[in-house]
């Protein structure tokens, strides 16, 4: 089972959790947050983003938006693990 820090991804069910609760992913949210935790502490361009997501690159208010709601979803508790890193993309990380 893949894991950073509290976070668990289950890939058997497609669950994730951070500690003891459950993130309830979409689809979408569960192959973001996957690519990221392969790639954890390495900046993931928009564009790394849209390609694995769905196969192609998609316009940045798409990608922007899904990183929106998995950080809400994941970063419910301190620390916040999902970081914005301005003209480059994003990274799942400690701060």
């Amino acid at each position: 089972m893949p894991r950073y820090g509290d976070l668990v991804l289950d890939d058997a069910t497609c669950q994730a959790r951070r500690g003891t609760r459950p993130l309830g992913l979409t689809p979408a949210e569960y192959r973001l947050l996957s690519h990221q935790m392969a790639n954890a502490e390495h900046v993931l361009s928009k564009e790394q983003i849209g390609r694995y997501v769905w196969g192609e690159y998609r316009a940045n208010p798409a990608i922007e938006k899904l990183v929106s709601r998995l950080r809400q979803k994941v970063d419910q508790e301190d620390p916040a693990l999902i970081h914005t890193h301005r003209g480059f993309g994003y990274r799942l990380g400690a701060a």
